[in-house]
């Protein structure tokens, strides 16, 4: 898959991602990781986790949504599905970014009593191929949440690990810390 347009648009997701990070600073309690998270995708992961101080089930209903993501990330603009039913494995999601990028997600795994689900990038502007990833909510206590996005993926052609690495890691602290902004009011 050849990403011929990505170095204009994913310049203008990661700036615009690495000043949203800029504003969580260190407010973002991420945890960051490596390493094997059993997803079979590409050969770089990485995992992003948030602790946020309202119930699992409050965090679970802000990203519940497949169709969604426009709702809490800031650099996605609008969500379409283009194929199948919301949350119901199958169903394909186009996301307009504000950069005028846009990325196809198809959903592969969807738990409402696991709160979580898992997808994998058809194409889109993102420098990576061989992307999957999950989201999941996870009880912190009875009014706390860790609130999780990991992914494995490969670096596109012509891009550097370290760099499609540095994007996800962006795009997944900017969700995170929007989605904790929402539950609790905290910046």
């Amino acid at each position: 898959m050849k990403y011929s347009a990505w170095p204009k648009t994913a310049a203008g997701l990661a700036t615009g991602l690495a000043l949203a990070t800029l504003f969580a600073g260190t407010a973002l309690a991420a945890h960051h990781e490596e390493g094997d998270n059993g997803m079979a995708a590409g050969s770089i992961t990485v995992t992003e986790s948030v602790a946020i101080n309202a119930g699992p089930d409050k965090v679970w209903g802000l990203v519940r949504d497949f169709n969604g993501l426009a709702n809490w990330h800031p650099a996605v603009q609008s969500s379409e599905l283009t194929e199948g039913e919301n949350n119901e494995p199958g169903a394909v999601r186009h996301l307009m970014l504000g950069d005028g990028g846009s990325i196809n997600e198809k959903l592969t795994a969807w738990s409402d009593e696991e709160m979580q689900f898992s997808y994998e990038i058809v194409d889109g502007v993102l420098p990576v191929s061989n992307y999957a990833s999950t989201i999941m909510v996870e009880a912190e206590g009875e009014s706390s949440a860790k609130l999780t996005w990991k992914g494995q993926f490969d670096a596109a052609e012509g891009t550097a690990d370290k760099d499609a690495k540095g994007v996800i890691i962006n795009v997944y602290r900017a969700g995170l810390t929007t989605v904790r902004t929402m539950a609790t009011g905290e910046e």
